[in-house]
């Protein structure tokens, strides 16, 4: 999954690999050392902004609510999907 990032004037792309585990239903990872530099350089002031801006595209990807996982250890990124407003939706 490819995602272009803006920061300060250059746009940076970031390339993830996706993955899963047994609580988090969406881990995200960079998918090479030279994504993982960017990444560096991206969240040097905090990572909300990449957080977003990942939950952002794969709520777009999806079409249904994404949720961050703030209980994610590992490495990368978590997110769970919003199970409600899929439940919603078949109403």
């Amino acid at each position: 999954m490819k995602i272009t990032f803006k920061y300060g004037r250059k746009k940076h792309n970031i390339v993830f690999q996706t993955s899963t585990s047994r609580y988090t239903d969406i881990i995200t990872l960079a998918k090479t050392s030279n994504d993982l530099d960017v990444l560096n350089i991206l969240t040097k002031n905090g990572d909300e902004a990449v957080i977003e801006g990942i939950k952002s595209h794969l709520e777009n990807k999806l079409k249904t609510k994404i949720d961050i996982d703030y209980n994610y250890q590992g490495a990368g990124f978590g997110f769970n999907i919003d199970k409600y407003s899929i439940l919603t939706k078949l109403k």
